[in-house]
């Protein structure tokens, strides 16, 4: 990593606006990654390095999402999971970098799984599984491997991939059953 380097994931247009009017001023460098869908969103002021919780649940399970798509992709999830009975919490992980550490350390959930849609190595899910390496959490990544990914349509190269709905929802299934 580059030091003093903060990486925004915005959710949506709105937040990206407001990372771009945040990282204007910024006195180091800052990277956002666009939101490709480009579906519109509110610009709200946040903090940076702060994440957001988008749906709240008492069930043992946490999802940490990065990005539009990968948001997009455990509300599916989320919803499919309802019909089953199971429930869990999503979180907008709208910074790579900066972690929000307040965060992290207040997580009561035993499982915690990240969604990204960018490779594994040196992202979301391993500087979350680093931060919780000795605090007793489960950590389950999902993301690209690493290895140069072929040109295709985001939805058909996450599929292969495993960034897919049925392979996080049979997860979610799994650690439910687990209690």
């Amino acid at each position: 990593f580059i030091p003093n380097l903060t990486i925004g994931i915005p959710k949506d247009i709105g937040e990206f606006r407001a990372m771009l009017r945040m990282s204007a001023d910024y006195p180091a460098p800052f990277a956002i990654r666009y939101p490709r869908s480009g579906e519109e969103g509110p610009i709200k002021t946040f903090d940076i390095g702060k994440f957001d919780i988008l749906h709240s649940s008492m069930s043992g399970i946490i999802v940490f999402a990065a990005g539009e798509r990968c948001i997009s992709l455990a509300n599916r999830v989320l919803k499919r999971a309802q019909n089953d009975g199971i429930d869990f919490t999503i979180v907008n992980a709208r910074f790579l970098k900066p972690l929000d550490e307040e965060m992290l350390s207040a997580v009561k959930e035993r499982y915690v799984v990240t969604l990204e849609d960018n490779m594994l190595a040196g992202g979301l899910g391993d500087a979350i599984a680093r931060f919780y390496r000795n605090g007793g959490k489960e950590v389950y990544n999902f993301g690209y491997r690493d290895a140069f990914i072929p040109h295709g349509t985001p939805s058909s190269l996450a599929s292969e991939y495993g960034l897919n709905e049925n392979e996080i929802l049979s997860l979610i299934r799994s650690l439910h059953a687990r209690g």
